[in-house]
This record gives structure tokens, sequence and C-alpha cells, in this order.
């Protein structure tokens, strides 16, 4: 071995022992500090110096490494953003710059989306500018840190995509405060050991150091010296309102500067919340023994619907006992059943027994939720009980009820009928269509439109949207996305029925242009097992291709049945006029993380057999989802067919407002794929949509979070 190369591996060594021994005697020296610093002085301060002994705020003290993810400059830490917490930055040292997102997706498991620009790499085209790559890193924490015991994590960059910047690593934190040591090991791109120390410098101020081996020398499409120093060391400063500014000195010859904000995605992203719920000071009647239980259906019916503003609303009564049945909105209805608790509690007499809630789905009754008397007494005076989750019950609807109530029930009141709403909305809302590096011209696209949407909610079920969407500002120019024109064209015009089985069994249909490509009819059976927590069916999909170019005309052709020089378009299914797919569904709900898991096996559109499989994880009623397919058709270099990202933001979590405008947009992780490979066509309402929400396995947890939102 060469004498420098030993003397390295000497200081390696030094250095791994040194920071070793660092973090235990940190951890031994725990009930030292605890005589004088049994809390920080800094406790209550939003910002990264939060640590686990002092009550963590904002994202469990972590920090953005340059390339997104929670770490120091180049290397991570154990440390994780929180559950459903995160921040949105850029970086930029050179020869290298990152836009990315980093989310807390599960207590224990942090995503980062990156694409990493290669400053003084190889220059594409005049549009898209030097290399770029576009790449996921994910980290687990193992173990949190616990006693003497440091917290450790493992994890992997670019986890998708080229994996030119791949590695993969374990590292060890420990806090104790003002500092927080890490150590770890990586492969690849990390080459061995890394370490480093974070310092609280001032309550908005912190210090961050590391060392390690990590050589851009060695880097693909760059060109730069060997570094001149191992360490890198600069300040995070952070605002009041979750920005971080960061500064820092790297590898000895280069400035690096980034910029972050933070975001909560059960908070809105843009600041200002939701009003505060609506409550009642005088009972509609001073007992229930003095009720005149038809005239209290009635008042209770008007006040849910012209405070609260629901539509449908009708009540049944019985002494003690009130049932609210309304039409769930189609985002938050969650909220909606807090809201009719809290504003109800106070309006019915004392002593209610119970009150029982039921969201409809289009005037079919669906899932029932009862909340006890006791809770009710707790509302009213502005209390939450902390068994709540576990007192409401939520359960599946039976087949012949009419608005939830069951078998064995009598009520001494008909159901009033509704008060006259308008079942036609009109609205015109903003719609934009990102792209990002999915062409060697431009590295980021986008389309501005204009959609003019009639919605339709009728009874029994039926329901129907009528969407066209005219385009304002457009520089999308994607060879095999033709769709994307600046013609005005239907995207998507639908009719829908759900049909309750009873019992968590439900049928659900539609039929029209279902997306901007395809015209036809899905069809869903879906059983729920065990209240919710297990679900299986199926769904049937005969779809025919529409002409990118007409209003809302179909294609005599398959629109991209050619080959190109990067993708080859095509597998087995000559396209002669109507493409049809069916799969076998099977799914978990996992009600603590509110997380959805789904397999399904079948027939995709183009002939090609396999499997598709998706998490998708519901923030309030943000959705984030992540989804990856695997049929007979790979994908050059992969062993898969395509994998994705699919997200859902109504309008509320951006700037805290109520309404049923959302953004969804699906991306794919992959540049080129074989275009029909994998294909499901587009939907309005599947059951995942429509039904998910109002699970009885998710339904108690969500009303209790929208209480504590609403009335904290």
């Amino acid at each position: 071995m060469p004498m420098n190369a030993k003397c390295r591996l000497k200081r390696n060594v030094r250095m791994l022992l040194s920071l070793l021994w660092g973090v235990f005697l940190l951890s031994a020296s725990g009930p030292a500090w605890a005589l004088g610093l049994s809390e920080s002085p800094l406790a209550g301060f939003p910002g990264p110096w939060d640590f686990p002994d002092v009550a963590p705020i904002g994202n469990n003290g972590a920090t953005p490494s340059n390339a997104g993810f929670a770490g120091l400059w180049e290397y991570p830490t154990a440390e994780i953003a929180g559950d459903g917490l995160g921040w949105v930055g850029w970086s930029q040292v050179d020869p290298f710059s990152s836009p990315y997102v980093t989310l807390g997706y599960i207590p224990r498991l942090e995503l980062n989306l990156r694409l990493t620009n290669f400053l003084n790499g190889p220059v594409i085209s005049p549009g898209y500018g030097h290399y770029k790559d576009k790449g996921m890193d994910v980290k687990f924490l193992l173990f949190p840190e616990e006693g003497t015991f440091p917290a450790v994590a493992v994890g992997a960059l670019d986890l998708a995509g080229t994996r030119l910047l791949k590695a993969e690593y374990v590292v060890f934190t420990r806090h104790r405060w003002p500092f927080t040591l890490s150590a770890g090991w990586g492969t690849d791109r990390l080459n061995g050991f890394f370490g480093g120390v974070s310092w609280i410098l001032t309550p908005y101020i912190l210090l961050k150091a590391e060392y390690g081996n990590l050589d851009y020398s060695k880097d693909r499409n760059v060109t730069v010296e060997v570094p001149e120093k191992k360490w890198n060391a600069g300040l995070v400063v952070e605002t009041p309102w979750g920005s971080d500014l960061s500064f820092s000195w790297q590898r000895g010859s280069e400035w690096g500067i980034g910029l972050s904000q933070r975001f909560d995605l059960r908070r809105p992203f843009f600041g200002g919340r939701k009003p505060r719920f609506t409550r009642a000071e005088v009972p509609l009647a001073e007992s229930w023994a003095d009720a005149d239980l038809s005239a209290m259906a009635e008042a209770l019916r008007d006040s849910l619907a012209e405070k609260l503003g629901l539509r449908g609303v009708r009540v049944l009564a019985s002494p003690y006992r009130v049932l609210v049945a309304f039409e769930a909105p189609a985002n938050g209805t969650a909220e909606a059943c807090a809201r009719v608790a809290v504003l109800a509690a106070g309006l019915l007499p004392r002593g209610t027994e119970s009150l029982a809630v039921v969201p409809l789905l289009r005037g079919i009754p669906a899932v029932r939720l009862d909340v006890p008397g006791e809770a009710l007494e707790d509302l009213r005076w502005g209390r939450i009980d902390p068994d709540l989750p576990r007192k409401a019950k939520a359960s599946w609807v039976g087949k012949r009820s009419l608005l939830g109530e069951r078998e064995d029930e009598t009520w001494s009141t008909d159901p009033a009928p509704a008060r006259p709403w308008n079942r036609l909305s009109l609205k015109l809302q903003p719609a934009w269509e990102p792209r990002l590096d999915r062409t060697l011209d431009d590295v980021f696209m986008s389309r501005l439109s204009l959609d003019a949407v009639a919605s339709w909610n009728g009874s029994r079920g039926w329901a129907a949207v009528a969407d066209v969407r005219v385009p304002l500002a457009n520089d999308i120019e994607i060879w095999w996305e033709p769709e994307t024109n600046d013609q005005t064209r239907i995207w998507k015009a639908v009719v829908s029925q759900v049909v309750n089985l009873g019992e968590g069994t439900f049928l659900l249909g539609e039929a029209g242009w279902l997306d901007e490509n395809w015209f036809g009819g899905n069809a869903w059976a879906r059983r729920y097992f065990g209240n919710g927590r297990w679900f299986a069916g199926g769904r049937l999909s005969m779809v025919h291709e529409r002409d990118p170019r007409s209003f809302a005309g179909l294609s005599d052709a398959p629109v991209l049945r050619t080959p190109y020089p990067v993708i080859i378009i095509g597998n087995q299914y000559e396209g002669n006029g109507w493409w049809w797919g069916g799969w076998a569904q099977l799914g978990f709900h996992e009600p603590r993380y509110d997380l959805d898991l789904l397999a399904e096996v079948g027939q995709f559109l183009d002939e090609d057999r396999g499997v598709r499989l998706s998490i998708d994880r519901r923030f309030g009623d943000s959705r984030i989802g992540f989804w990856i397919a695997r049929t007979d058709v790979l994908t050059e270099g992969k062993d898969y067919s395509n994998a994705g990202v699919s997200l859902e933001l109504p309008v509320g979590a951006l700037w805290g407002s109520s309404g049923e405008a959302s953004w969804s947009q699906q991306f794919s992780l992959l540049s080129t794929w074989e275009y029909y490979t994998s294909r499901q066509p587009g939907t309005w309402m599947g059951p995942d949509r429509l039904i998910g929400p109002l699970n009885p396995d998710r339904l108690p947890g969500a009303f209790v979070e929208a209480l504590l939102e609403g009335m904290r």
C-alpha cells in the first residue's frame, strides 16, 4: 500500500475512533449534564436547536444538507424530517446546484427528491443547459436516540434513476445540548468514514462542521480538481417564519449557499389558518323532557345548513339521540363531521346520549360515525376527551338504510326533507401542469390553463362532471405528449354511479371522457373487511384513445405507435379500436399513519401483464403516493416498467381555505420508458378517492385531528 494511502487510512481511523468515542462520552456524561442543563434555555424557540430532551419543534431539529436530505453539508446524520414535515429548497456549491423537496413520509422514513445540475458538465442544449440528474434519497431511522444510545439510521442516495451519485450508509447521531455529534460509514460516492458536529451559537444560528472522503473529481460529467481539504464548515440562519439560509466554506476552496423553506402538510403552506369551528351558546331546548322533537330536528337541520354551509342536511331525533346526515364534500369530510359535532353539542339539550353523523355519497349512506354523549358535553365546554379516538365509533351502513339508521333503531321523527340546494355548480379555476427534466431541450416546461367546470351531485349514487380546459400559456413541447397542445379540449366529462350493497361492499362505475387521453369506462367492485382495515376487489377498464388535436373526437389508430431513437413506443396490441384492461386488487389500510397499500395484478391496456404496487398516505386531505409497475415489458436498463409519484393537494392546504378544488399531478421518476407499457386509464372518482376518506378505519382518527385543529 502506498505511503500516502496508509497515512490517509490512519487519519480516517483516528478520526472515526475519536468521534465515536465522543458520541459515547456524550452519552455517558448524561447525568453530569442533567445537573446543570436538565432543560435547554432555548426550549420553546422553533428551530434546529430543539432536541429530544427539550421537546422537539419544527422538523425534529433537522436541517437540510446541500442535496436536501437531513444532515450536515455533504453527509447525512441520523436526524430525519418530522412526520408530515419537510422543506423545499435550493443549494449551490461548485460544481453542483440542486433544487430539492424533502418530506418525513412516516415517522421514521425520510424521502428526498432532487435535481442535480452539473454546473461545469457538458451543455446538452441552449434551453436545457448543463447535464442534470434526477435522484431520490431514502433514509430510515433504525433506532431512535434513547438513554445512553445514539440514534442509528441507514439510507441510500440516488435510489432511482441513473444512480450516478449512488451510495449506501449507516450513521450514528447523539444530541446533547448545545451539540449534536454524528459519525458514519458510506459506500460508493461517500467513500468510507464521515462525521461531524453541529453547535448552537444563538437561538437562530447553528454552526455545522464535518469531515469525510467525498471526492467530486471522481464524479462523471464534471471536471474539478482533487479537493484541497476534507472538511466543510458553515452557518445555518433560521428565520421565525421557517426559512433557512446557509453559508459554508467547503473542501478548502469553495463557498456554498443554500435557501430552504419548511412546511407542514397538516398546516396551510402559505400561512393563515381555517376559521375556528362555529359553536352555539344557547341550546335549542333546555332539556329533553321539554323538547319538541320535530321542531328541534328542523331547527338543527337549518342551523347546520346555514352556519356550516352543508348541503342536503337531514336529521332524525328520538329522546336523547340524534342522527345528522349530509352530503359529503369533495374534500374535508372528517372536518365537516367535526364541525357538525361541535355545533350540535351546543344546540342539543344537556344529557344527550349519542350523536350519529352520516356523510352521504350522492345521497347514499356509506359510513356512520357515533359520538358518545360525554364527548359532546366536553365539546360544549371546549374540551376534547383524550380517549375520543377510541370512543368515537365508525361503521359501515347497511344496504337498506335510508340515512344510516340501523335495523334495530326506532326514531321518533321522520327525516325532514333537506333544504333546497343547487345540485349543479359552475366555476372557473386555473390549472397548472409542470414538466421537469422530460426532454433534452428544456429542463422545465409548464402549461397554464383555465378550466370551465360544471359538476352535478345527484341522488341514488349518481353524479357527473364536465371540464373543458382552455390553455392560456404553454411552453410544453414534448413529442410523446401531443395532448398538451394549445387547443381547447374536453379534459374530463364523466357520469358516475356508486351502489352500496351493504356492510362495506360497493359497486362503482363511470363512463365518458376519463382524462386527456382516453374515452370509455371504468368499473370497480370493492369489499372492505375488518371494518375497513383490509379491502379486496377488482377493476375493469374498456377505453378508446382520443384524438389529441380534437375537441372531443377519438383517434383512428394508436397515437404514438411509432419507434423513436430514445423511447421505443409500443408492445403487442395493435390498437384496433378499443383497449381493455382488468386487475384484481388487494389493499391494506394502516390507521396510525392513514396509509393505504394497494397491489393490482392483471392485464394492462397494451396487453402487457404484470403487477402494480402503490402506497398512498393522507395528511389531512392532502395525499402523496408512490407507485411502481412491473410487467412483461421492462424499461431498458431497469428491472421494472415504470415508477412515479402522485400528488393531490386541496386548495385549503395552500391558503387555509375550504373548497372542492384540488391540484392533482402524477410524475414519472424515469426520463424514458415504454409509452404504453403498464398503462391504466385515468379516473374521475375511483373508490380510493370517493370511499377512502370515509373508511371507518380512518374516520375516527381524522375526526379527532380535525377537532384538535379547529378548536385550538
